[in-house]
C-alpha cells in the first residue's frame, strides 16, 4: 500500500474532518510511526485504531498523545495488564471493544475486560457507549437494539452451570456479551 503521509491523504483528511466522519485506521495496514504525525494535524478528526495488536504497543501511548480524537479498539491488544494502564492514563472514553469478527474469536479481549478493575459504567461505556457516541457524531443513529438471547438448556456447558455454580453468575454475562456482539 501507500505510505501515509500528509501529501498524499491531507485533502481527504481535511474533508473527514470537515464532514466529522470518523477516518477507521487498520494499523495491521498502516505503519503507525508513519500515520501519527499527519493525523495530529488534524485535531478535531476522530480517528479510529482498529487491530491494535502487541506488536503496536512501542507506537499506542506516543500515538494517543499526539493524536488526542484518536480512540482504540481493543480486540487484538492482549497484553497483560497495559489495557488497565492505558485506561488509568487516558480514560475509558478512548477506547471501544472490538471483536474483528469474524477474523478472529471475540472472547478473548471481552473476558478480560469483565475481570479487570471497570465499573459497570465504565465497562458499558467501552462496549457499546463510546462507539455510539461516534456514530452519533456522525449524524448517525445507534441502534436501540434489546438483545433477545436463547439458551438451548440441553446443550452439555449448559447443563454443568446448575444454580449452585460458584461461575455461574459470570459465565452468564460472559454468554451473553458474546450473544449481544454476535447479533
Amino acid at each position: 500500500g501507500l505510505p501515509f503521509v500528509g501529501g498524499l491523504y491531507g485533502d481527504l483528511l481535511a474533508w473527514l474532518e470537515s464532514e466529522g466522519i470518523p477516518l477507521w485506521l487498520s494499523l495491521s495496514d498502516t505503519d503507525p510511526a508513519q500515520a501519527m504525525t499527519p493525523l495530529a494535524r488534524f485535531p478535531d478528526l476522530v480517528t479510529v485504531l482498529v487491530g491494535v495488536h502487541y506488536v503496536h504497543y512501542p507506537f499506542v501511548r506516543p500515538f494517543l498523545r499526539s493524536v488526542p480524537t484518536a480512540v482504540m479498539e481493543l480486540s487484538r491488544y492482549e497484553i497483560m495488564g497495559q489495557v488497565e494502564r492505558l485506561l488509568e492514563e487516558f480514560g475509558c472514553e478512548r477506547f471501544v471493544y472490538g471483536s474483528y469478527y469474524p477474523r478472529y474469536s471475540m472472547g478473548e479481549i471481552l473476558f478480560y475486560l469483565h475481570h479487570i478493575e471497570l465499573s459497570p459504567t465504565e465497562l458499558a461505556m467501552i462496549c457499546a457507549g463510546n462507539l455510539e457516541r461516534i456514530l452519533q457524531a456522525m449524524g448517525q443513529e445507534a441502534p436501540d437494539a434489546k438483545p433477545i438471547m436463547e439458551i438451548n438448556a440441553d446443550h452439555p456447558l449448559i447443563k454443568q452451570l446448575a444454580p449452585e455454580h460458584e461461575g455461574l453468575e459470570e459465565w452468564s454475562m460472559v454468554l451473553f456479551d458474546q450473544a449481544a456482539l454476535s447479533e
